[in-house]
C-alpha cells in the first residue's frame, strides 16, 4: 500500500472505527515487513501481506503501462510523493509496476465502493471514502421497535 494513502487511513482511523468500519491495508511485502510496516504507520490499521499478489490479480488491479509516462495527472502524483520526502530506491523484491485500489465492503460481503488507482497516486479523496462509510452505517443500523 502506497504511503500516502496508508498516512491518510491513519489520520482517520478513529473516524471510521468510531462508525464501526475497521481499517485494512494489503501490502505486497512479506508478512513481518507488513506487520513493521503498519506498527510504524499505523498500529490501528489492519495490515496484511500478499507477496505473489494473488489478491491483485482476483481483483484485477492493474499496473503501471507506458502510457502513465506521458500522463501529466502520474507525473503531478509522482512530485507530490517525492516532495512529502518519498525516497526511491529498491522495492525489496515487490512489484514496483503494480497499481493501488481502494475498496469498501460493507457487513453483507458486498463491495460498496471500488476505486482502481489509474496511475500511482490516484488515491480517492477522504471526503468520498467517508461519504460512503457513512452511507453504509445508516442502511446497518438496527432500529428498535
Amino acid at each position: 500500500m502506497c504511503q500516502e494513502m496508508l498516512d491518510q487511513l491513519a489520520q482517520n482511523t478513529a473516524w471510521f472505527n468510531e462508525r464501526g468500519v475497521r481499517v485494512a491495508a494489503v501490502t505486497m511485502g512479506k508478512p513481518y515487513e507488513a506487520k513493521m510496516f503498519c506498527a510504524q504507520r499505523s498500529p490501528d490499521v489492519v495490515c496484511l501481506s500478499n507477496p505473489e499478489q494473488s489478491a491483485y490479480k482476483e481483483f484485477s488491479i492493474g499496473k503501471i503501462t507506458a502510457q502513465d509516462v506521458f500522463n501529466p495527472a502520474s507525473w503531478r502524483a509522482w512530485a507530490k510523493v517525492m516532495r512529502q520526502g518519498y525516497k526511491p530506491g529498491s522495492t525489496g523484491g515487490q512489484d514496483g509496476m503494480q497499481l493501488g485500489a481502494t475498496f469498501i465492503i460493507g457487513t453483507e460481503g458486498k463491495i460498496a465502493l471500488a476505486h482502481y488507482n489509474k496511475y500511482m497516486g490516484d488515491h480517492p479523496e477522504m471526503k468520498k471514502l467517508q461519504s460512503v462509510a457513512e452511507e453504509l452505517g445508516k442502511r446497518n443500523v438496527v432500529r428498535k421497535a
